[in-house]
């Protein structure tokens, strides 16, 4: 926490990585994730938090958007007009500090990277995609349209809840990781769990942090990703396990 800030607590706070328990800063299970993960496992991490937060996905879209035009790579001034239009902010100042926030979370997430050699800086933009990284960012209409056809057809997993569908797709991926469509069948589930919002069965908190656990192990497409998400799931279903009363042992 050394030279953190309240702005940065705050972040980290309602991202998920740390919490207040008993008038300490701990890190949650998210934390812990990011802290003991590889450059590219704390990338993944990150990626999936910040673009699960609507402001900055919306913001990236745009600066994605821009980036088409100029073969993938964006300039520091087309993403401070972007930033300025999308905050309406009319102080050059302001728009300069969120222009540097956007650069500087994107940059850590490993959205966008440096072009060398480059006089005025430029930057390269990581294709995404709103269904995932297993999906191609070009996409033809009925590729797409496929692809939203998957997502509205039920699972094989379809007769148990969304947490528990995606349990033993995990639990599936760790004992035969060669099969891949394994793989595309946890991006769909993860996509439609995202999109049905609030959830009975799980706490909005530890849906995200499932999420975005989700998000970065298909991202990094490895064993230990997925690891990460099974001993997730077993600790939050764990909890959502009813105690036996102390009856039910004496009668």
């Amino acid at each position: 926490m050394k030279n953190w800030n309240h702005d940065r607590w705050v972040f980290a706070r309602d991202a998920g990585f740390v919490k207040e328990e008993q008038g300490l800063v701990v890190l949650t299970k998210l934390g812990e994730d990011f802290l003991n993960a590889d450059k590219s496992g704390r990338e993944a991490l990150f990626r999936a938090v910040i673009l699960g937060i609507e402001q900055f996905a919306s913001i990236w879209s745009k600066v994605e958007a821009k980036s088409i035009e100029n073969e993938g790579k964006v300039s520091k001034e087309d993403i401070k007009i972007i930033v300025t239009e999308a905050t309406g902010t009319e102080s050059q100042k302001m728009a300069g500090i969120y222009r540097s926030r956007i650069t500087n979370w994107a940059k850590n997430a490993g959205l966008l990277h440096r072009v060398p050699g480059q006089r005025k800086a430029a930057y390269k933009i990581r294709e995404t995609h709103p269904f995932g990284p297993m999906v191609a960012v070009k996409m033809q209409p009925t590729e797409i349209a496929e692809r939203k056809r998957q997502m509205e057809e039920p699972s094989r997993y379809a007769s148990v809840s969304f947490l528990n569908q995606i349990n033993l797709v995990v639990c599936d991926i760790l004992t035969d990781p060669s099969d891949k469509s394994l793989q595309d069948e946890l991006a769909l589930l993860t996509a439609k769990w995202k999109h049905i919002g609030s959830d009975p069965e799980i706490g909005l908190t530890d849906k995200k942090l499932i999420i975005n656990e989700l998000t970065a192990a298909l991202e990094m497409a490895n064993q230990r990703g997925f690891q990460m998400v099974a001993e997730t799931l077993k600790i939050v279903r764990r909890e959502k396990l009813p105690q036996k009363k102390l009856a039910e042992f004496t009668t």
